[in-house]
């Protein structure tokens, strides 16, 4: 086993691998070049949810009837310093985990890797004997765009919150789940949006139905959305230009030589081993699942390789779009069913709980086979929290019949999924 391991990265597949191998009491030394918890706590995940959750209370309250600029809380300066003030203090929680279990955090940027040191900007020289590469990914603006990316009004997921106050108009460039999570926040906020994705559909990686869905909601929150768009000088004449057309990998300078996949990311092997022997890559930049979540399993099944010699195993990851409500799934879609699979649909408003709280909006789809669960889908309130015991029963291949057991509680919307396991169990469409 290796003595020292250095992870370059301390984003969430970095932090989680550090904290593991820390708690084992590894001697681990973290590089970080920014702040700690990576794109994911400082320009990613925390903020734009942290966003989305004010623009949730925002409709919330124009339903109502309610003037949502007349709250102090709700303007865009108000929800930036407050989410903030949120990352800085995970950033202290994630480095005193790190500092609790003996990691050593050094922030300094890499500028040259040989076979057996790392040199970092400050003069420091660390020598290692694992490397962990974990350092993400940053936008990637399409050639397209280029020649606008000077403009003073163009931002990219990561610039865009720096702005203090909502612009009157925007447009979204790109329909995937960031584009669409930033058109409902700022159309929740004031805005007119317009979101264009030069593809046919927004979310064309989502089963078709929860596609529409988001499309829907889109329409009631009066976002205008253009599929199949070319892009025109005019779309850039909007106070504001949110450019979300993807990411690319973030390699750091002066790396030892590594095979890349076609799109630019280290290739690795079922171990996370690239094609240097002592260097491993794991979350965002490997190119597998650009998902906090995946970098923190991946990171989480590296430690279990390094600690026990426990090989790596492919897991279904589930995939949330956090439109209001959210969509989420995990498996196999309907236009990959296998012949003789049966597709199950139950709807939220059987739920009393859904119609008690006026949220009865939603459904959940169940694919599945010979008692096995394939695939599920599902719109709706709280779908997110729902979906990881549906991942783990695809996973671990776990009877309808079995599932059908479980006991949520009452009212809640757990409920959901007992209701349609037990009618996936016993083929009854009601």
């Amino acid at each position: 086993m290796a003595d020292q391991t250095v992870i370059i990265g301390g984003g969430p597949a970095g932090h989680e691998l550090a904290l593991r191998l820390g708690k084992h009491g590894q001697s681990v030394t973290l590089i970080e070049s920014n702040h700690m918890g990576g794109t994911c706590l400082n320009v990613g995940c925390i903020p734009t949810k942290a966003y989305l959750a004010k623009a949730k209370l925002a409709k919330t309250l124009k339903g109502l009837k309610l003037d949502v600029g007349s709250i102090p809380s709700l303007t865009l300066e108000a929800i930036q310093a407050a989410t903030f003030r949120t990352i800085g203090r995970l950033r202290v929680a994630m480095e005193q985990d790190l500092q609790r279990v003996g990691v050593t955090v050094i922030n300094d940027t890499v500028v040259s890797i040989d076979n057996s040191s790392i040199t970092l900007a400050g003069g420091m020289t660390i020598p290692y004997d694992r490397g962990v590469l974990a350092t993400g990914t940053t936008p990637w603006i399409p050639p397209a765009l280029q020649a606008y990316s000077a403009q003073h009004n163009l931002f990219t997921n990561e610039t865009i919150f720096s702005l203090t106050t909502t612009p009157k108009t925007i447009t979204i460039i790109g329909g995937g789940a960031i584009g669409v999570e930033f058109a409902f926040i700022f159309s929740a906020l004031g805005s007119k949006v317009t979101l264009v994705e030069v593809a046919p559909s927004i979310l064309g990686n989502l089963e078709a139905d929860l596609s529409k869905e988001v499309k829907r909601q889109l329409k009631l929150s009066r976002v205008a959305v253009i599929e199949g768009a070319t892009l025109t000088d005019e779309l850039f004449l909007a106070d504001a230009v949110l450019v979300a057309t993807g990411r690319k990998p973030r390699l750091p300078a002066q790396m030892l030589p590594l095979d890349l996949t076609q799109n630019g990311f280290i290739k690795t092997g079922a171990t996370y081993q690239t094609s240097q022997p002592n260097w491993y890559a794991i979350g965002d930049i490997n190119g597998r699942s650009l998902l906090a979540h995946a970098a923190n399993d991946q990171a989480a099944q590296l430690a279990d390789f390094f600690l026990h010699d426990k090989q790596p195993i492919e897991k279904p990851i589930p995939n949330v779009v956090y439109s209001l409500p959210a969509v989420a799934s995990v498996g196999v879609k309907s236009n990959e069913t296998p012949k003789g699979a049966i597709i199950t649909n139950t709807s939220y408003n059987v739920l009393g709980k859904a119609q008690m709280e006026e949220s009865s909006e939603g459904w959940v789809r169940l694919i599945h086979q010979n008692d096995r669960l394939l695939g599920f889908h599902g719109f709706g309130v709280v779908i997110e929290d729902l979906v990881p015991l549906m991942q783990v029963a695809i996973q671990e291949k776990f009877p309808l019949s079995t599932l059908a057991s479980l006991v949520a509680p009452h009212p809640s919307y757990g409920e959901i999924l007992k209701l349609a396991i037990e009618r996936a169990a016993t083929d009854i469409f009601i």
